[in-house]
């Protein structure tokens, strides 16, 4: 027999507040945040929080997992012709991202390897497109490094701590795209004419 409509939304919201919380905790103090900090938060008792997530690394791995995805849906719809413009289209991407994910991000960030459970599968694949970006970018020859896989590992490494060194910063954007255009990609040269 299968719950109620009602609690089934009360165990959603519960489950949201659970991920929400750990998300800021996590992001703030770093992935050894207890949970047991997290459930007081969430103001529901540790046995709810295992009930919802089994493990720390469970609820880590749900706490990523939307930005995962919508990066996945992200790379997935970078087309642009040009190499230069699919690598711009990647960094106004990991913008939006942070954008709309920020405490995600800084998690997966803090990872430093691919998420466990369920984003694993959806992370390499995202990895593996993003470097196919690069190796366009690479064939192409705009990358200043020369090498798809540094610029890759570049991007990665730095975007997340960029981004918050430019918190609050009025003009961040511009200058997130600047800074990481100009340590990935070669300058354009001027039309000849």
């Amino acid at each position: 027999m299968s719950a109620s409509p009602r609690i089934e939304r009360r165990r959603a919201a519960r489950s949201d507040r659970i991920l929400r919380v750990a998300a800021r905790s996590f992001a703030e103090c770093g992935l050894d945040a207890r949970l047991d900090d997290i459930a007081d938060e969430a103001d529901v008792a540790r046995a709810t929080l295992y009930a919802h997530f089994p493990t720390k690394e469970a609820l880590i791995a749900a706490v990523v997992q939307s930005a995962v995805d919508a990066a996945a849906r992200g790379v997935s719809a970078i087309h642009e012709a040009d190499p230069r413009q699919a690598v711009r289209a990647l960094l106004r991407l990991q913008l939006d991202l942070w954008n709309g994910y920020p405490d995600a991000m800084r998690v997966g960030h803090q990872l430093r390897t691919k998420p466990v459970d369920g984003a694993a599968h959806t992370h390499d694949a995202t990895l593996r497109a993003i470097l196919g970006i690069f190796e366009r970018a690479q064939n192409a020859g705009i990358l200043r490094c020369g090498d798809a896989a540094i610029a890759a590992r570049l991007h990665t490494r730095i975007a997340i701590p960029l981004l918050e060194v430019l918190a609050g910063h009025p003009d961040r954007d511009r200058i997130f795209l600047g800074s990481l255009e100009g340590m990935l990609l070669r300058r354009a040269s001027p039309p000849q004419g």
